[in-house]
């Protein structure tokens, strides 16, 4: 018992050692990219905000906040920098620790998704946090005025910043409130769903206001004349901002050029789709992230299935699919880690059946999955996904990097910047 205890406790200083390293890494990409200056309109998607386009927009509250701060003397490149490296370090400690302490045994695959499917560069990481405070505030709040003005506050901002936000939350509060008014009449169970007008309507407005090429343009313009140490040249600051001019169409076109027209792509990247669907099937079917110390029932592997479900809608619309993958199963453990089982079963329209995964194969099987899956970034595209996986990482690392650039050091420094 005690050998199992020491090695079980080897395993997760291993694992949290190497997050460690990949997070520190990623975070170095940030400081490499302020020192060589090389944003891209990952960086510069910060500044979509109103006051530089003069009107509102959606995913603008961000770089209002930027634009007031700049206003106010305060350089926004370096706000920038000091946001994003805070939101994502708050983020990865405050899901470790509550799923260490929740005993959910599969952290290290789910802290994957995290460091692998978001950018660090962009609002990600600022809205998983306030996703995530969103629903510590559903479950801890109690149930009077205090958790609907908090709940309501943090969705607000976090639609705000970006429309996805709304997706992973609202619909399960939704069925959480239906279910705390079971028993009453049927006013009463609507009051408490439509308690959450105020997310709704912001993400109706963010749908509404969806922006333009010359509101993007005359947005960059805007931040442009106003930056006082002429950071930016004017492209940069128009890539960034024109995420705001993609529509509907444009955004269906891109992700099936992305999945299936892309020359690099072909049968290769159908087999490495297929893969990737099978993993997160058997996620789903045995129960393959069950907390350590709980029974195998059926609540998060029916909640993974519903989360997936309020996801598919956007899901043609979103190019970049690691992304999406990573905010469905972190707000599906997150809802999972804070609200009871037994209320999540209620809650839910359907069942999953669940099976507790064990034995060499499971376990392998979940490894593959954290080093070839839980590590890609921003698409599923075969020559993305191996390449910058957590395993293909390390070989362009120490195999193929020093010699293409002509030593270790190169390398790594090179390998730094090619991380999401």
């Amino acid at each position: 018992m005690r050998a199992s205890s020491r090695i079980a406790g080897g395993v997760g200083l291993f694992f949290g050692a190497f997050f460690a390293l990949l997070l520190a890494l990623r975070l170095s990409k940030l400081w490499l990219m302020h020192y060589t200056r090389s944003f891209g309109m990952e960086f510069c998607s910060w500044l979509i905000s109103y006051s530089a386009g003069g009107e509102y927009v959606r995913r603008g509250l961000a770089g209002e906040f930027l634009w007031w701060m700049n206003r106010l003397g305060v350089e926004p490149q370096w706000l920038m920098y000091a946001i994003c490296c805070a939101s994502c370090l708050a983020a990865v400690a405050w899901f470790v620790s509550t799923a260490v302490r929740r005993g959910f045994c599969w952290w290290p695959l789910a802290t994957s998704f995290c460091l692998g499917g978001l950018y660090v560069c962009k609002t990600d990481f600022l809205v998983l946090l306030l996703v995530m405070a969103m629903v510590v505030a559903f479950a801890r709040a109690g149930r009077g005025p205090a958790r609907l003005l908090a709940v309501n506050a943090l969705g607000v901002v976090a639609v705000n910043v970006h429309e996805l936000s709304f997706f992973v939350t609202v619909p399960f509060m939704a069925l959480l409130l239906w279910d705390e008014g079971e028993g009453t009449s049927l006013p009463a169970r609507l009051r408490r769903v439509a308690s959450l007008a105020p997310v709704a309507a912001a993400f109706a407005a963010s749908a509404l206001f969806r922006g333009s090429e010359a509101l993007a343009l005359r947005m960059a313009e805007g931040w442009f004349a106003a930056q006082r140490s002429g950071y930016w040249p004017l492209d940069e600051i128009a890539s960034g901002t024109s995420y705001i001019a993609y529509t509907p169409g444009a955004l269906w076109k891109m992700t099936v050029d992305a999945l299936f027209l892309s020359s690099t792509l072909g049968v290769p990247n159908a087999v490495w789709l297929a893969a990737v669907s099978v993993c997160a099937l058997f996620a789903v079917s045995k129960g393959l992230f069950v907390l350590g110390k709980d029974d195998s029932g059926p609540a998060l592997p029916s909640l993974l299935v519903f989360q997936a479900l309020c996801l598919l809608p956007v899901a043609p619309f979103f190019v970049d699919c690691a992304r999406l993958f990573a905010f469905w199963s972190l707000s599906s453990y997150w809802f999972y880690f804070w609200i009871d089982g037994g209320r999540i079963s209620r809650a839910l329209p359907f069942e999953v059946t669940s099976g507790r995964a064990t034995g060499r194969g499971c376990r392998a099987l979940a490894v593959m999955a954290m080093l070839f899956v839980g590590m890609c970034p921003v698409s599923f595209r075969l020559g993305d996904c191996f390449a910058r996986s957590a395993a293909g990482y390390v070989a362009r690392v120490f195999v193929q990097l020093p010699a293409r650039t002509g030593g270790l050091t190169s390398g790594l420094r090179y390998a730094v910047l090619e991380l999401r």
